[in-house]
């Protein structure tokens, strides 16, 4: 986005959704970016119209993180730090309410993480393609699993 590169982004937002073992990772990432897109709405910005238009369509929400980040000129490094760090606070605050440990012991224990949260980053930023693909069927198959559960306590 940030290079103006239509092919590379649309590529890009191809097999992002593509990668999505399920039909529900493919849901939940795809609200997630329309929420997120929705939201960043109110920090206006120049957007070229090939990108609104990608933006209007379903993407995941690394794309349209990523794509955002790039319109308003936030540094490559800073938008990773900040994606890594706000998805480990969600799973932190799904701690707190669920196990329970408490909201102070969830901000120490994202504390304690922030030199593991950039040492993160800084690998994110360096890495490749081949370096961040791979398969994970584990997760794939609790995904699966997931999606047909009756009872569900946070919409995902």
């Amino acid at each position: 986005a940030a290079e103006d590169d239509r092919a590379g982004f649309a590529e890009a937002a191809e097999l992002a959704l593509a990668l999505q073992s399920s039909a529900e990772r493919y849901a939940e990432t795809v609200e997630q970016s329309r929420s997120f897109v929705e939201a960043a709405s109110a920090w206006t910005v120049d957007c070229p119209a090939w990108l609104g238009r990608h933006l209007a369509e379903p993407l995941t929400l690394p794309i349209a993180f990523g794509a955002l980040s790039a319109l308003h000129a936030v540094p490559v490094h800073a938008a990773v730090l900040g994606f890594v760090n706000a998805a480990i606070g969600q799973q932190i605050s799904v701690g707190v309410r669920l196990i329970p440990i408490g909201q102070r012991a969830g901000l120490a224990l994202q504390a304690r993480m922030e030199t593991r949260i950039g040492t993160l980053a800084d690998a994110a930023v360096a890495a490749n393609l081949g370096d961040v693909s791979g398969i994970g069927y584990g997760v794939d198959i609790a995904s699966l699993r997931h999606e047909d559960l009756g009872v569900r306590i946070f919409r995902s």
